[in-house]
């Protein structure tokens, strides 16, 4: 009898594939350092990823890219900060953004790359799974802006009024106490007559 060989790897089936809702759709990947971008997949079928610093410029071209492809709504992770930037460039060039929660996207066993986490976000949002987070109109998001703005304005101004307040007491405190400013004192009181 002839042994059967044993396969290194894991042979994954091949089960149902989900069935696309939205073809011209794009994921990206928010990160700290770069963020990854996939578009609807080529015409052989292989995945359409690009990866931009953080630069203005490369966000850019990573939205004309967007643009180029046909691509009519964006998913992107609201990781920390870095999302903004992003958001607003792609809103601007009059593409659909979804924002979706990152605690969302996380829940999902499986993606340790980013490369596969862009093409993971790109297939849930082609087949409709994903649901946007809730994000003002722009003239709300500058109002909100200018309150954030004006309180720390606030707070700063309150931080370095009780600082003058504490440094002239103990100056003064110092100026009364010190035989040295006294002595300074009448001596140049004597020179003025």
């Amino acid at each position: 009898m002839a042994k059967k060989k044993k396969s290194k790897g894991k042979k994954r089936s091949k089960g149902p594939r989900l069935l696309t809702i939205q073809p011209h759709v794009a994921g990206i990947d928010i990160g700290s350092e770069e963020h990854w971008g996939c578009a609807p997949p080529g015409e052989d079928g292989q995945p359409n990823v690009r990866v931009v610093r953080l630069t203005t410029k490369c966000l850019e071209e990573m939205v004309e890219w967007l643009l180029k492809l046909g691509v009519e709504s964006v998913t992107m992770e609201s990781t920390y900060v870095y999302w903004i930037p992003v958001y607003e460039m792609i809103e601007e060039a009059g593409l659909e953004v979804v924002l979706v929660n990152a605690r969302q996207m996380h829940n999902v066993p499986g993606r340790k790359t980013d490369m596969q986490d862009c093409q993971w976000i790109q297939c849930l949002h082609s087949c409709g799974l994903l649901r946007g987070s809730f994000r003002p109109i722009e003239v709300i998001c500058r109002i909100r802006a200018m309150q954030r703005q004006v309180g720390n304005l606030v707070q700063e101004r309150t931080k370095s009024v009780q600082w003058i307040r504490h440094n002239s007491r103990r100056f003064a405190t110092r100026a009364v106490a010190s035989p040295r400013s006294r002595s300074r004192s009448t001596s140049h009181a004597s020179v003025a007559n």
